[in-house]
This record gives structure tokens, C-alpha cells and sequence, in this order.
């Protein structure tokens, strides 16, 4: 699956590029990430603190519950700092499409595996001491289990250190060198 997302880092152009690892580093499927990097780019909604939550370091996707939360899949939020942030900011003024991001990779004889960027980010996670719990709820799933919907209750700086930390790691693993020398993400 990495080596996928690493082929697909290095053929696609920057905005696609910048697509993807946000996609990763968010667990968001790829219509949700498309919508999350719009409501990004939306200045309004990061400056008024409706997107984004800096103090806590979460998306809030739960405040736009006709984008994010539809009857069998739902995402409530996303645990992301500065330098993921700056990864959806940067994606050029032409947003990316899903049919453009598809036709993208077709041209470049790439194989399409944009679900591999969800897969990527909870294994990651997982590998990294998480509690699966928490890669569940963050990545939408939250369980029928009594526990989970109404005991769990996680201190939300003890898994947003631990993730954020996960993710930085990720990050740096799938940022190559080179894409700091054309101008790409640099960490």
C-alpha cells in the first residue's frame, strides 16, 4: 500500500500530491477529504475557528453535518496540527476532483488505490500503540458496543499527543527528500 502512495507522490502533479498526503494524514475518505480541503481553502470558516479548532488541533467536521455525516458513514473529526493544515492550503486555487484526480493517475499508467490512504493512516496508527477505539472513532466507525458509545471517553490531549506524534512520523516517511527541492512540502 505505501509503495503505491510513494509512486503515486512522485508521478502526480503537487496539487494531487498535497491531496493524497492530507488524505493520509486525516484517515478521510476521498470525498470527504475533497470537501474538508474547500471548507480549508474557505478562509472564513478557518479564521472564524468553525473548520478548525487550533486549541484542541481538530477539524470539526461535525459542524457541517450535511457534508460529513450521512446515514452509514460519518466522520466527527480529524486530529491535525499546522504543517497537515498547510498541506490542504497549499493545494493550488484549481481544487482537485475526484474525477480529476482519477484521471490524473489513469494518464501516468498508475492503478487507482485512493481507498489505500485511509488504510495507510489506521494501520500506521495502529502500529504505533493506538488504541484501535480511537482509530475507529477517528476514522467514523463508532462501534454499537455499550462501552464505546456511552463509558469511553478518552482525554482528548492523551490521544491527540499520541496521534499527532504517529502522524508527524508518518509524515516524514512519506515526504521525500526531493519534493523539498522542487518547491513541494518542505517539514
Amino acid at each position: 500500500m505505501t509503495e503505491w502512495l510513494l509512486e503515486a507522490l512522485h508521478f502526480l502533479p503537487h496539487h494531487y500530491t498535497n491531496l493524497l498526503l492530507f488524505c493520509t494524514l486525516t484517515g478521510m475518505r476521498a470525498s470527504e477529504c475533497i470537501a474538508s480541503v474547500r471548507l480549508i481553502k474557505n478562509s472564513e470558516s478557518l479564521v472564524e475557528g468553525q473548520y478548525y479548532d487550533p486549541e484542541r488541533q481538530i477539524l470539526q467536521h461535525y459542524k457541517f453535518p450535511q457534508i460529513f455525516i450521512r446515514r452509514t458513514k460519518a466522520i466527527y473529526i480529524s486530529v491535525v496540527d499546522r504543517e497537515i493544515l498547510r498541506i490542504a492550503q497549499e493545494i493550488d486555487q484549481i481544487l482537485p476532483s475526484y474525477y480529476g484526480l482519477k484521471k490524473a493517475i489513469m494518464r501516468r499508467s498508475l492503478s487507482m488505490r485512493i481507498k489505500y490512504c485511509r488504510k495507510i493512516y489506521a494501520s500506521w496508527l495502529r502500529q504505533s500503540g493506538i488504541e484501535p477505539e480511537i482509530i475507529d472513532m477517528l476514522s467514523g466507525r463508532v462501534g454499537k458496543n455499550i462501552f464505546l458509545r456511552h463509558y469511553y471517553r478518552p482525554s482528548s490531549d492523551y490521544y491527540k499527543r499520541r496521534v499527532l506524534a504517529s502522524l508527524k512520523q508518518l509524515q516524514g516517511r512519506l515526504i521525500p527528500e526531493k519534493r523539498a527541492s522542487d518547491g513541494g512540502i518542505v517539514e
